[in-house]
C-alpha cells in the first residue's frame, strides 16, 4: 500500500517535476496496462502506439510514501497503428501520479487498481523507464 499526502507547508519542488519523456512514458505505461486487459479478452496483437503533443494543464506537487510526488492532469494525441488501419485521436485526458525515486535517476508510475473484485482498489507503483 501506498500513502499519499500532500501538504501546503512542505512540498517538492515544481522545478524537479518530470520532463515530457518521463511523461510520455508513464502515459504509454498506462496503455499498455489498459490494452492488455482488453487484448487478453480479444486476444488481439498488440497494437503500436505514439503519444504527441502532451499538454500538462495541472500540476500538483505532494509526498508519495515520504519521496516527491507531482499529480499531473492533461491531454495528449494518440496515433495508433493497427494491422490494417491508423487511428488518430485528440486531446485524450489523462490524469498521472509519478514519484521521484530516492536517487532521483528513476521515476514510479502510481496507481490505483482493484485487482480482486472483492477487494477496495490499492494503489500499486511500476517503473517509468
Amino acid at each position: 500500500m501506498v500513502l499519499l499526502t500532500a501538504c501546503s507547508n512542505n512540498t517538492p519542488p515544481k522545478e524537479l517535476a518530470p520532463d515530457g519523456s518521463i511523461i510520455t512514458k508513464a502515459i504509454a505505461i498506462e496503455l499498455n496496462l489498459s490494452q492488455k486487459e482488453l487484448n487478453d479478452h480479444l486476444i488481439a496483437s498488440k497494437p503500436e502506439l505514439d503519444i504527441s503533443n502532451i499538454n500538462v494543464g495541472k500540476l500538483e506537487t505532494l509526498y508519495i510514501d515520504n519521496l516527491p510526488g507531482y499529480h499531473l492532469q492533461g491531454t495528449y494525441n494518440l496515433k495508433i497503428k493497427l494491422p490494417h488501419q491508423e487511428v488518430t485521436q485528440k486531446k485524450n485526458p489523462f490524469e498521472l501520479y509519478l514519484q521521484r525515486q530516492i536517487e532521483g535517476k528513476t521515476w514510479r508510475l502510481i496507481r490505483r487498481e482493484s485487482r480482486d473484485q472483492d477487494k477496495s482498489p490499492q494503489w500499486f507503483s511500476y517503473l517509468v523507464d
